[in-house]
């Protein structure tokens, strides 16, 4: 599917209302193919929250487009921070996701044919000691400007993360816009 295509039928996702029933979307409702234990965590403006919320391992997925020009580190890092800051906080307000710097990786993989930009790095929660792996597939929609972030972060403390992020990654593979 066309970039465009994919980008304009994602911000109209993340921008309208869909139908949810105990914490679920309907299917045609998500980009991605969730497996049947993630819920719906919070859906806000251009923004998506699935977790499965096993114990102490959790997987998680998050959706969401912003206006931009350009698909580098840097930027979608800095983006990502924010977002995560607004949307995922810890026990308090003071409390949220953010992105460690050191370690990144970024490269250019093809996904459903199209391409993407993948970062894989550490995660961190601001005064908390959690935190964990993460992988982030960006798309880039030049002729509307906007730039589509699916991705996945885990959380298992004293866990290998090896097969965890391995689910991640293939849930974020299946991504397609409805």
């Amino acid at each position: 599917m066309k970039t465009s295509i994919m980008a304009a039928a994602v911000v109209a996702l993340l921008t309208t209302c869909t139908n949810k029933t105990g914490g679920k979307e309907n299917a045609a409702d998500v980009p991605l193919a969730l497996p049947s234990d993630m819920t719906l965590r919070k859906r806000a403006e251009k923004f998506r929250w699935y977790s499965d919320r096993w114990n102490d391992n959790n997987h998680h997925i998050v959706v969401y487009a912003y206006t931009g020009d350009r698909v580098d580190a840097e930027e979608v890092i800095r983006k990502r921070d924010s977002v995560m800051q607004q949307n995922i906080k810890g026990e308090n307000d003071s409390m949220y996701v953010r992105t460690v710097k050191q370690g990144l990786q970024q490269r250019k993989i093809l996904v459903n044919g199209d391409s993407v930009t993948e970062i894989r790095g550490s995660w961190e929660m601001t005064s908390d000691a959690m935190g964990g792996p993460f992988i982030s597939h960006v798309r880039r929609d030049k002729a509307h400007r906007i730039i589509i972030v699916a991705e996945g972060f885990v959380y298992a403390p004293g866990h290998n993360k090896e097969a965890m992020l391995q689910r991640i990654e293939n849930i974020l593979r299946t991504y397609k816009a409805k």
